[in-house]
C-alpha cells in the first residue's frame, strides 16, 4: 500500500511512503511544488501509484492574507484532482503533526518536514491491523 501525504501552502510539500506487510514503511518520494506548479499533470505524476491521500486540514482561524487563501487553493486543486480520479482523500488535523516522534535528517525543507510529520501521524493513529488488510 502506498500513501501520499500534502501539506498545502504556496509551496506544498509531499511525502509519499510504501506499507509492507512486515516490515517498517519505507520513503518512496519526497519534494515541494510551488502552487504556480500545481497542476493536474503535477499531481498525476506525484500520485501515480498511490492508494491513498492524506491532506492537512487548512486552519480557519485567525486573518485571512494572501497566504491563506494560497493553502486553501492548493488543498483544493488536491483534493479536486484525488477526489475526480481516486477516490476520497483523507483528513488530518495539523495538531497531528505532535505524534510524530522524529524526523529523519536526511528531509530537509520546512514543508516536506511536516508532510513526513502528517504521514507519521496517521500512521500511528490508523489501525495496524486495517493497514495490513489492505494491501495489495
Amino acid at each position: 500500500m502506498r500513501v501520499i501525504a500534502f501539506d498545502p501552502g504556496k509551496l506544498t510539500g509531499y511525502c509519499t511512503m510504501q506499507f509492507h506487510q512486515y516490515d517498517d514503511p519505507t520513503i518512496v518520494d519526497l519534494g515541494e511544488i510551488k502552487f504556480d506548479d500545481l497542476t493536474d499533470g503535477a499531481i498525476r505524476n506525484i500520485t501515480e501509484y498511490c492508494t491513498h491521500c492524506i491532506v492537512e486540514r487548512a486552519v480557519l482561524t485567525g486573518r485571512i492574507n494572501q497566504d491563506k487563501v494560497t493553502q486553501i487553493r492548493a488543498t483544493e486543486r488536491i483534493v479536486f484532482y484525488w477526489e475526480s480520479i481516486r477516490g476520497k482523500v483523507q483528513w488530518i488535523n495539523p495538531e497531528s503533526k505532535k505524534l510524530c516522534r522524529a524526523v529523519p535528517q536526511f528531509i530537509s525543507g520546512d514543508h516536506v518536514r511536516d508532510a513526513y510529520r502528517l504521514l507519521d501521524a496517521w500512521r500511528l493513529m490508523e489501525d495496524t491491523q486495517y493497514i495490513r488488510e489492505t494491501f495489495d
